[in-house]
């Protein structure tokens, strides 16, 4: 756990934009750019309010609570590729099954602080591949923007 934790802290948050924009043009490919685009919405829209909880969670002592929000959240950056911000959401679940408090709350901080970058780089790598799939289902339009 100590090993995680450690790989969560020290790797960066988006490691290449290659690996997400890939994982985000499979979503489109395989369920649409507009389901896509609500799994980018519900991401965006629900992670900080989840982070939210489970630091109210772990500052009440409610590490049970703090567990399945770390889960949820770790389950939301795997389905769009935010592999380091799901790496340190189970180093938040699996510390808090531990009820290590002080550090359940360290790492809930550095998940707050990592955030923010995280959420403003899928909306960046979204945008573009939102773009470039629809420049490949309607050529036509790219055409025309010219």
């Amino acid at each position: 756990s100590t090993d995680l934790v450690q790989l969560s802290l020290n790797t960066p948050l988006l490691a290449t934009s290659g690996a997400h924009s890939t994982l985000l043009e499979q979503h489109a490919a395989e369920l649409g750019v507009d389901m896509t685009q609500q799994i980018v919405d519900l991401f965006v829209n629900t992670v900080p309010a989840i982070l939210a909880q489970a630091g109210q969670e772990a500052h009440l002592g409610n590490m049970s609570r703090v567990v399945r929000a770390a889960h949820r959240m770790k389950s939301s950056a795997t389905t769009i590729g935010l592999t380091s911000l799901a790496t340190l959401a189970a180093a938040i679940e699996s510390t808090a099954t531990t009820k290590d408090q002080g550090r359940v709350k360290l790492l809930l901080a550095e998940l707050q602080q990592q955030l923010p970058a995280a959420i403003a780089n899928l909306k960046m790598l979204w945008s573009q591949v939102r773009s470039q799939q629809t420049r490949l289902n309607h050529p036509d339009k790219e055409s025309l923007a010219l």
